[in-house]
């Protein structure tokens, strides 16, 4: 969570992407795996969640660590998401909103993805700044393939860096005409989260100001996701984990900008397979109660003594 922000951060002040290792060949990993239902309390296996949980018309938003280290649990995660795509696309169409790229900048996803500029042209384009790039490949390509298209969500992050260091009043009127319709700041429990995970890594007279932009990329991309959602398929966000825990933020202004089905996804990654470490995956907080409403929980195997963490780059 700690690493999310300091990336969210980073963006905010114009420092770009996140940077990776990444390992995009590394086959599907066979492991123990299952989805726990919040709502239910009980386990579904990944097709049994397949077939009850999604239905056409929801907006399932899934919480990510962003590729920082190309390391084989970073790896996994994403390659956990391209699955959980594809069993959506066997029997929905499927589109896919990016919390990394820039709404203005939809022409050069589409051109991506129809095939029509090459990869190092759209990265630049869009200004990928770091080389996590790979991990996501799969799923931006995915959608295009599968009766779906892939959209940007966010705020060009010029915009959100202002907010993050001179507040929302800053902006000029060029700047206030790419904004949602509807932004305000996070409900109070999102903003004590933010507090607590920011506090003493961003001065006090500036932590408003942060939480405004975190607040902003929610609103964006609840918006942009009104305006491309398709009643008519499935409709997947990839997005920081922060955006999506206990439903506070993106989940809660999904709601706000009218789109009622929304579905909440995390992962929990443990190292040993047993009833003890299941239950603390899924284990609600105290305070703040069920992480999201899905919580895939699979075990993640030991790295191959033979390969060594460069042979993943």
């Amino acid at each position: 969570m700690i690493k999310t922000l300091f990336l969210f951060a980073a963006l905010y002040l114009g420092a770009g992407f996140p940077v990776a290792g990444a390992n995009e060949s590394i086959a599907q990993l066979p492991r123990n795996e299952k989805i726990w239902s919040t709502a239910d309390q009980r386990w579904l296996t990944i097709h049994e969640w397949q077939h009850e949980a999604i239905e056409n018309g929801d907006v399932l938003v899934i919480g990510e660590q962003h590729a920082v280290d190309g390391s084989l649990s970073e790896i996994v995660h994403h390659r956990n998401q391209v699955q959980l795509m594809e069993l959506i696309a066997a029997t929905h169409p499927v589109s896919l909103g990016m919390e990394f790229f820039d709404y203005p900048r939809q022409s050069f996803v589409d051109q991506y993805t129809s095939g029509t500029i090459a990869e190092a042209e759209f990265l630049r384009a869009i200004g990928w700044g770091g080389n996590a790039w790979p991990v996501y490949r799969d799923q931006v390509n995915l959608p295009a393939a599968n009766g779906g298209r892939t959209w940007a969500l966010n705020i060009p992050r010029t915009i959100s860096g202002k907010v993050g260091r001179t507040g929302p009043g800053s902006l000029d009127e060029q700047e206030i005409s790419k904004l949602p319709p509807v932004w305000e700041p996070g409900s109070a429990p999102y903003f004590e989260r933010f507090k607590e995970v920011m506090n003493g890594h961003v001065p006090e007279e500036r932590l408003q100001n942060f939480f405004w932009a975190q607040s902003l990329w929610d609103d964006t991309m609840a918006w942009q996701t009104s305006l491309r959602r398709d009643p008519a398929g499935v409709f997947v966000i990839i997005a920081g984990q922060f955006h999506v825990d206990f439903g506070h933020a993106l989940p809660a202004r999904l709601k706000v900008y009218g789109l009622p089905q929304v579905k909440t996804l995390v992962q929990a990654e443990v190292t040993e397979w047993n009833a003890e470490s299941l239950a603390k995956a899924v284990a609600p907080d105290p305070k703040y109660g069920a992480q999201a409403d899905y919580i895939l929980v699979y075990e993640l195997p030991p790295e191959p003594a033979a390969t060594s963490k460069a042979e993943h780059l």
